[in-house]
């Protein structure tokens, strides 16, 4: 089966396009083709549209009891329960981090629970409930459900995603709530939880500030509010990537705190929804709102990790829907609804 930079390397000087250049019309074409189509254990009703996590040849599913394990060929392999906890009262499950060996959730547990109204950056009020003390965890386990630790954190602000070193340190990212508007935090925690220094992320929405006055406007605090809360960390080497979903910012950070921005250039009209790390390459997914209303269009762009024009845009049926968020850079996975069955796709580069 024919390798990426093999078909990168007959393309030959598409490398050098000009800087600038972002429509999709120029970018060659890498067609997808399906090897495999497994059914997987779940109906597409509550599960087709929330999330998901794989790593390996496994896949994460959320449920209401936890994090649900299926092997690539459709099988079952556990359930990462919540249940498991018992270290603390009511263990509330965030987003995972998988790795080929093991699985680290973020969670945390509220105490002092009370009703509450809240007033929005847009100056919206909402109801909802404030704690007096909410404490944050990482939740440690083995793919097939195997519960191995509970590591209690200590970061000075509200952590929302999640990062695991090779060597077992792990990186957060979210938002000081003590500050109005909230700012961005991202910080390097020892492999016991304790704070090992907070990143400083230097040009991480600079621009969002007045350059007179520091202060950021309220639609600059919206939207970088939505950046933060939606990023995500994934696997770069031995770095991890953040990356601000919504924007076209990615930073590659390694365990001693030194950051590298990536930039990578979006179609016209297009967001950055995804970027993964495929050794020397990066594989970014881009999306928008079709022009007559019906559902979303995409595209799925490989890069030189140096380079912000793309080097090729992979071409497969538009039925598959978005890749998942794990890639070699030749195979990709992809969810299909058929019929209330869920349907893994998994296809790699045509011959």
């Amino acid at each position: 089966m024919r390798k990426l930079h093999q078909l990168i390397a007959m393309i030959g000087g598409v490398t050098c396009l000009a800087v600038g250049q972002t429509t999709l019309s120029d970018v060659p074409q890498i067609e997808l083709s399906p090897v495999k189509t497994v059914e997987l254990p779940f109906t597409t009703n509550g599960v087709y549209s929330l999330p998901l996590t794989c790593s390996g040849n496994r896949l994460y599913f959320p449920s209401a009891f936890g994090l649900v394990t299926v092997a690539e060929n459709g099988e079952r392999v556990g359930l990462l329960s919540k249940s498991a906890i018992t270290e603390i009262q009511n263990p509330k499950l965030g987003l995972p981090f998988a790795t080929d060996s093991d699985v680290y959730i973020l969670g945390h547990s509220d105490y002092g629970e009370r009703e509450a109204t809240f007033k929005l950056p847009d100056g919206t009020i909402v109801k909802g409930k404030t704690v007096s003390d909410r404490r944050y965890f990482i939740a440690q386990y083995k793919p097939d459900g195997k519960y191995v630790r509970l590591v209690k954190l200590d970061v000075p602000f509200a952590p929302l995603q999640l990062g695991v070193f090779p060597g077992g340190g792990f990186l957060v990212a979210g938002e000081d709530r003590s500050r109005r508007p909230t700012e961005p935090r991202v910080a390097l925690l020892r492999s016991d939880g304790g704070l090992d220094r907070l990143v400083d992320m230097n040009e991480d929405f600079r621009e969002s500030a007045d350059a007179a006055t520091g202060n950021v406007s309220k639609d600059a605090a919206i939207s970088r509010t939505n950046a933060v809360l939606s990023s995500v960390i994934v696997s770069d080497g031995r770095n991890l990537l953040l990356v601000r979903r919504g924007t076209p910012k990615a930073y590659s950070v390694n365990d001693g705190g030194e950051v590298h921005a990536l930039n990578v250039k979006s179609p016209d009209g297009y967001t950055m929804r995804d970027l993964q790390s495929a050794g020397s390459r990066l594989v970014a997914t881009y999306t928008r709102h079709r022009d007559d209303g019906l559902g979303m269009d995409f595209v799925v762009h490989v890069f030189y990790r140096d380079k912000e024009d793309p080097i090729a845009k992979f071409s497969y049926p538009r039925r598959w829907g978005l890749p998942l968020g794990c890639t070699d850079g030749s195979t990709f996975r992809f969810l299909r609804a058929e019929k209330g069955k869920l349907l893994l796709v998994t296809a790699t580069v045509a011959e």
